[in-house]
């Protein structure tokens, strides 16, 4: 940790891009993510000299109201009908995207399979 960053603690007022650097290091989202989330009320701001300063704190807040509840994938629904989350498992140690994995494989085979079936109906 550097001199500057030491001096930094979660009610220091940050411009934008230095939060966004200091709150997601690995990046993912931009100045003007941040700005959208201002103007949906979810990342509160300070206006000091016509500029914009936020807080980490408030960014945790942010994402806190961002966090988007869980789902189970049913076997009967496709993956457009249901949100994934990977870092999931149910009580068998597998996450939902394995599971969707292996949900969108044997629908795969059975398609094929059915396709085969009507293949030779269709020659016989």
């Amino acid at each position: 940790m550097d001199e500057k960053t030491a001096k930094i603690f979660r009610d220091t007022p940050l411009r934008l891009d230095v939060a966004l650097k200091l709150a997601f290091p690995a990046g993912g989202l931009t100045v003007k993510g941040l700005r959208k989330e201002i103007e949906k009320g979810r990342l509160e701001v300070e206006l000091i000299a016509n500029k914009q300063f936020t807080t980490l704190a408030a960014i945790e807040r942010m994402r806190e109201l961002c966090k988007v509840p869980s789902r189970t994938i049913r076997s009967h629904e496709t993956p457009s009908q249901c949100d994934v989350l990977p870092d999931r498992e149910d009580r068998n140690g597998e996450s939902d995207l394995q599971r969707l994995i292996r949900v969108t494989r044997e629908k795969s085979r059975a398609i094929r399979r059915d396709q085969r079936v009507q293949k030779r109906k269709g020659t016989t």
